[in-house]
């Protein structure tokens, strides 16, 4: 924590930045479920996969169930910040280095000349996109998978709903990439 404080200070970084980016990028599984589960899309092939009516929309609170993916899609979020930013990862490499919690010695000298120096490399829209997509191949299609296995769902079911995670984790991952601050770790 003593490292998040100084590199704050000395990269002059509002703190809620990140959580504010987070928030803003939690809206896209909203945004894109309102088309991609629509009549026009896959919304009847998808019913049918799941076993639902139309009735049966109608029966769950909605508004619990949008809260609910947003809430988790800030999660979502945050995760993608440290799958699609590499400079995350250059702390955790001298973190217990002598005198670098508190902001000084060699290791954090070393930190801060490399985040000066190369903290913005890879911080494209189109970074972001390549590793979110990754990342939904690697995460998101084997939990959805797992899970279609154990619920005897098709592959209907796998096709659209990792269809769906895969855009969502891929522009998630390009607006973290791109808007979120290297320096919290």
């Amino acid at each position: 924590m003593v490292a998040v404080s100084l590199l704050l200070a000395n990269q002059k970084i509002k703190p809620m930045h990140n959580l504010i980016v987070c928030a803003v990028a939690a809206l896209v599984p909203l945004i894109v479920g309102t088309a991609w589960y629509s009549p026009m899309l896959f919304a009847k092939p998808w019913m049918a996969a799941v076993g639902l009516t139309e009735a049966d929309r109608g029966k769950r609170g909605m508004a619990v169930q949008m809260i609910a993916l947003y809430v988790l899609g800030i999660l979502l979020a945050m995760g993608l910040m440290f799958a699609s930013i590499h400079q995350y990862h250059l702390a955790s490499i001298v973190i217990n280095e002598p005198g670098f919690k508190q902001g000084s010695g060699p290791a954090f000298t070393d930190f801060m000349m490399m985040m000066d120096k190369y903290g913005h490399n890879f911080r494209t829209y189109k970074h972001g996109a390549v590793h979110g997509a990754i990342a939904a191949f690697f995460f998101a299609l084997p939990l959805i998978g797992s899970c279609a296995a154990f619920e005897l769902r098709g592959w209907k079911y796998v096709g659209i709903t990792f269809g769906y995670w895969l855009i969502n984790f891929t522009l998630m991952g390009a607006i973290v990439c791109h808007w979120c601050s290297p320096t919290l770790m």
